[in-house]
């Protein structure tokens, strides 16, 4: 399994609207039905800093890659880039799940 993590900076008034886009846009869900994602997260700081961190959970790396390659995500990452700060899209990171546990 491949965990990723999408660091974004948006000034604090604007969390809201860019948690508008990506349920408009069905970011999310998307990532899951076009390019086969397990979970996917939109998590804001509790500090009111205005970081987000978008996660996802992948089955593998070719599933994260057919994302990456995907032409619905190069065109909504445009779009967003007008929610953004300096309009960076941000900083992903991958990370491969060596061990997990669950509660019950």
């Amino acid at each position: 399994m491949i965990r990723t993590i999408l660091t974004l900076q948006v000034a604090p008034e604007r969390v809201r609207a860019l948690l508008g886009f990506y349920e408009t846009e069905k970011i999310l869900q998307k990532s899951i039905d076009m390019s086969g994602a397990v979970a996917g997260e939109f998590a804001v700081s509790t500090d009111g800093s205005g970081t987000i961190l978008v996660t996802a959970l992948w089955p593998d790396r070719a599933a994260y890659d057919a994302w990456l390659a995907n032409e619905f995500r190069a065109e909504s990452n445009g779009r967003m880039a007008a929610l953004l700060e300096d309009d960076a899209v941000g900083v992903g990171q991958s990370f491969e799940i060596l061990h997990e546990v669950f509660g019950a």
